[in-house]
This record gives C-alpha cells, structure tokens and sequence, in this order.
C-alpha cells in the first residue's frame, strides 16, 4: 500500500511540473518536451530489471538527445518550460516503470485508488508552495465552468485514462507505453494551434528538432512491424 502511494506521490510531481511547464511556455513545447519519456525509460528501466539496454533503445535515445539539442540551439524563447517539460518526462518514466512492475501483482483499480490517493496527499503538501511562489496573480476562485471543466479532467482524462493504461501494462513493456504517449505532440499540437492560434506556431528548428524526436522513437517500433510483415508468407496468410 505505502508502494503504491509513494507511486502516486510521484505522479503528482510529474503532473505539476507538467502544469509549471505549460504556464512558462506553450503546449506544443510542453508536448515535445514529454516525448523524450522513452528516452528516460530506455536509460532507468535497466537499472530497474537489472538489464542493459539493447543497441536500438540507446541509438533512440541519443538521436532523440539531439532533436532536443536542435531545438534548444535556435533563439529558443520557452527554453524554462521544455527544461521542466523533460523534468516531468523523467519523472512520468520513473511512474511507468513502478506501475508497470505493480500491475502484475494487483488490480488496475487498486493501483489507481492508491495511486491517486498519493498524487493528492502531494499536491496537497505542494500547493501552498505552488500559490506562493509559482502561481501569477492573486488567487482566485474557480468559476462554475473552472468547476465543470476540472470534474472532466480529473474523471475523464485522469481517472478512467490512467486506470486504463494501467491495464494494459500486463501486456506491454514501459517503453512501448511511453510510445504510445508520444503521439500527443502530433495531435496535441494540432488541437492546440484551434485553441491558442498563433502563439503555438514556432520557428523551424523547433519543428525539425520535434520531428527528429518523433522520428527516432517511432522508427525501431516500425522498423520492427515491417521485419514481421515481410516474414509473413502467402501459405502462412
């Protein structure tokens, strides 16, 4: 239980360096920054299961090294908000690595209620700080719609989408979860330019350093289907 909890402590230090990052940048540099969570995993998850990582997972992780490089090399205004941004990515692959390993001896609803009983006793001890010496402004409280709107994140896109990717953590590796994740900066980004308009559009090495990133950490996992394909016969179809 104490596992679990402590698990769900440092979620919430994930979660509120997510938020910091998106206050001092932008979504899209947030997103990017995030992606680099196979990274992290490719380099912790040894040290965990006592391996050591495969060629392929540590060439992804310098190329995706150097997408990140390339973004912080150009007159890169956001450069505090992608810093926390892969902060919180370092920190979201110590979490699925945890989880990962706590999945196949407890229910996914155990581990959720745990979990995020741990991610609220953290925020808890953490926001008076938060308010104090992050936070812009006086504190206000939430409107009605403020309300409704954090009712949804925290059922809809907390809750119910964490619990069901503990789920499938039985079946999946950590870094094959992180890959997963790594799709947001392509549609987060999208959304984002609907929502912000102009203030998501970046110059272009934030966008060749982002597709570097995207690049090396979807190439092995395709490289890998096209291999399978190939080996497939007509008899065998």
């Amino acid at each position: 239980m104490l596992l679990l909890v402590f698990t769900g402590m440092l979620t919430s230090i994930y979660w509120v360096l997510f938020v910091i990052a998106a206050k001092t940048s932008n979504t899209s540099v947030t997103l990017v920054g995030m992606a680099t969570t196979p990274v992290w995993v490719s380099f912790v998850y040894p040290i965990f299961s006592k391996k050591r990582p495969t060629f392929n997972e540590m060439m992804t992780g310098l190329s995706a090294l150097f997408g990140v490089y390339m973004i912080f090399s150009s007159s890169f205004a956001y450069s505090e908000g992608m810093f926390t941004a892969i902060l919180a990515a370092f920190f979201a692959a110590i979490v699925t690595i945890l989880t990962s390993k706590l999945s196949r001896q407890y229910h996914y609803l155990v581990i959720t209620f745990y979990q995020m009983l741990g991610a609220f006793l953290a925020t808890a001890a953490v926001l008076p700080y938060y308010l104090k010496f992050i936070k812009q402004g006086p504190f206000s409280m939430p409107t009605p719609e403020d309300i409704l709107l954090i009712i949804v994140l925290a059922i809809v896109f907390s809750i119910i989408a964490y619990s069901s990717i503990v789920k499938v953590m039985k079946k999946i590796t950590p870094f094959s979860i992180s890959l997963a994740n790594n799709l947001a900066p392509i549609y987060g980004g999208v959304i984002a330019y609907f929502f912000f308009g102009e203030s998501e559009i970046m110059d272009l090495y934030f966008y060749g350093g982002a597709f570097i990133i995207a690049f090396a950490i979807l190439a092995m996992p395709l490289a890998r289907w096209i291999f399978k394909l190939q080996k497939i016969t007509p008899e065998k179809i």
